[in-house]
């Protein structure tokens, strides 16, 4: 067992006590993706459930011509769930979804693309990252979904700007949570080093801000959120590319409260999924271990989606880097 550099020695003898026996790392079952996604530079940036087809939202879905619109693209349960099962080869082609984003990609100073996504009935919800001369824009914005994702149609008149919690390069709101009254925003960096303050920014489902809630620390990035359930419970994608040495804190407090697994010991990078919940008007991180995912030598993995799959697991998707990767991960104790 090795010691990351990123640990200075004040927090070894933590490490150490919990570091005892190696924390276990689920494996990661690749499903077979093919058609326009399966490029790396289709770069996705999000999934999302609208009743049983699971949407991917490429970062620029104008780069994907339906007409004169952009494209969204989804997959069905049934299929995704064929694939999982993968007692033959099936390979996973998604279907394309009209998407008109009322040029708002034309229209945005700086716009850089969509990030995040969620559906509620007939109504879609995205946020939208925006590089300009004086810094970082998050925007959040709604939407119409036609009867059988036939098409989305975004409304211009609904966009909000959502002001970054740090002035970190390239980081803005990449993770939406619907609750049962609206929707949580989530800024990607809230580590205590480069986020004094985080906190969750809680909208109405008309996009008026009704409160925010403090945010635990959480260090590297949070890319991603499953849905909420009944106890308030929810999942973030936490990940850590090895070169972004601006977001490397001086310690990471998971790992020396639960350890890290046998991949992880060897890697800077990071690669796991935290769980929170929302609390005495508070989010926080709850008790249960994070789920590291086993890693691949040499190269990181940048996770930009994630869904639950019932109570079976996770489906995940990266962007580019390294490549186009849509994955299973199953997580049978997530039933205890």
């Amino acid at each position: 067992m090795g010691l990351k550099m990123r640990y200075p020695l004040a927090v070894l003898f933590t490490f150490l006590l919990y570091n005892c026996s190696a924390l276990t790392e689920a494996s990661v079952q690749i499903l077979p993706l093919v058609g326009p996604l399966a490029d790396r530079e289709s770069e996705v940036s999000g999934l999302a459930w609208d009743s049983d087809r699971l949407v991917l939202m490429p970062e620029n879905p104008e780069r994907f011509p339906h007409g004169e619109y952009g494209s969204l693209f989804y997959l069905t349960r049934s299929e995704l769930e064929a694939a999982i099962i993968g007692e033959k080869e099936y390979e996973l082609l998604p279907k394309t979804i009209p998407f008109d984003d009322s040029n708002l990609s034309g229209q945005i100073p700086g716009y850089e693309g969509f990030e995040a996504i969620a559906f509620i009935d007939d109504v879609v919800y995205m946020t939208i990252e925006a590089k300009t001369d004086s810094g970082m824009m998050g925007y959040l914005v709604k939407g119409e979904v036609e009867s059988g994702l036939e098409m989305i149609h975004l409304d211009p008149t609904t966009l909000q700007k959502v002001r970054p919690q740090s002035d970190i390069r390239n980081m803005t709101y990449e993770s939406l949570v619907l609750t049962g009254d609206g929707l949580m925003t989530f800024h990607e960096i809230n580590g205590v080093g480069l986020n004094s303050k985080p906190e969750v920014v809680v909208y109405d489902f008309e996009l008026s801000v009704e409160s925010t809630l403090p945010l635990e620390h959480l260090e590297y990035r949070i890319t991603d959120a499953t849905d909420i359930d009944s106890d308030g419970k929810f999942w973030v994608i936490n990940y850590y590319w090895p070169g972004d040495k601006t977001i490397l804190p001086n310690i990471d407090p998971l790992a020396g409260r639960f350890g890290e697994g046998p991949s992880h010991l060897k890697s800077e990078a990071v690669e796991r999924l935290v769980e929170f919940r929302v609390e005495n008007s508070q989010v926080r991180i709850t008790n249960h271990p994070p789920i590291q995912l086993e890693q691949i030598e040499e190269e990181s993995r940048n996770w930009e989606g994630v869904v639950r799959l019932d109570n079976r697991g996770f489906l995940l998707i990266t962007d580019k880097y390294p490549e186009t990767i849509f994955a299973f991960v199953r997580i049978s104790e997530l039933d205890q």
